[in-house]
């Protein structure tokens, strides 16, 4: 993992039971919709319909779900794990990621439609 500066190691927390939208971009430029129940520390379990294969590396960004809510911009991570369907630890259908890189301003990411710039 790429050390962080101690601005960047920020880490969102989100309460149980309070889904926060998210938007993810696998590695292809594939743009996806799913929502995060919670996160804190190092791993995110993303629930989404559309599965990423294990080992791939995806762009991450949480949405507010309020107006006035901050943005905490976009993060890198990579899939350690999928979950096809609800397992013994009342995950979702979705998948872990491992946050490599924190939280940035989205950069290349446009508002208007999710894609990003240039594509």
């Amino acid at each position: 993992m790429v050390p962080m500066s101690p601005d960047e190691e920020k880490v969102p927390i989100l309460n149980v039971g309070k889904r926060t939208p998210v938007t993810f971009w696998g590695a292809d430029g594939s743009c996806y919709d799913g929502a995060v129940p919670k996160m804190n520390g190092e791993v995110v379990f993303i629930e989404s319909r559309d599965l990423v294969p294990v080992s791939s590396e995806i762009t991450i960004r949480l949405r507010p779900q309020h107006e006035g809510e901050v943005e905490w911009g976009v993060a890198t991570g990579i899939v350690l794990w999928r979950c096809p369907g609800e397992d013994h630890f009342m995950n979702r259908k979705g998948f872990g990621v491992c946050i490599q890189s924190r939280w940035s301003q989205p950069s290349g990411v446009s508002e208007t439609n999710g894609a990003k710039e240039g594509e």
